[in-house]
């Protein structure tokens, strides 16, 4: 069974890949970078409502209701 840190430490020392390394490297970071996009679109969404939600000096945290 392959592991991900066994991968990372094999590409830090140089050392080649075997395909299914490389496959199971590839899914690793598709499934990241899906997770990090899912991340950043909460934060807009966050970051929107909170600058849209602003009225006057209010604070940047405050939700007027």
């Amino acid at each position: 069974m392959f592991n991900i840190e066994q991968i990372k430490n094999k590409i830090k020392l140089g050392l080649p890949l075997i395909p299914t390394e490389v496959t199971l490297l590839y899914t690793y970071l598709t499934s990241q970078l899906e997770e990090h996009k899912k991340q950043i679109t909460e934060l807009e969404k966050k970051y929107d409502e909170l600058t849209t939600n602003r009225r006057g000096s209010s604070s940047l945290f405050r939700k007027d209701v």
